[in-house]
């Protein structure tokens, strides 16, 4: 019989008042986010702050980032399996 596993992805709480560079909570988080992206490559981001106008621009880049030339998105290479471009 099998099983399903399943991973949950990290979740990351930026509504901290306290989150501004240089603090300790900001070194802190820096911290969770680096780990979240070399161990998972995504996180869940809760921020209830967030303006339409942000998410706007954000996904914007996220567009250009995907409308890149192949070639381009080729070169980001890693040594560990799966990361960087991979198509």
């Amino acid at each position: 019989m099998g099983y399903e596993l399943q991973a949950k992805l990290p979740v990351i709480d930026f509504s901290s008042e306290n989150l501004k560079p240089g603090t300790s909570s900001w070194v802190s988080t820096c911290k969770e986010v680096q780990r979240a992206l070399e161990d998972y490559g995504c996180f869940v981001l809760v921020y209830n702050k967030l303006t339409s106008e942000l998410r706007n621009e954000v996904f914007g880049a996220l567009e250009e980032l995907f409308d890149l030339p192949t070639e381009t998105k080729m070169r980001n290479k890693y040594e560990k399996p799966l990361n960087g471009y991979v198509g």
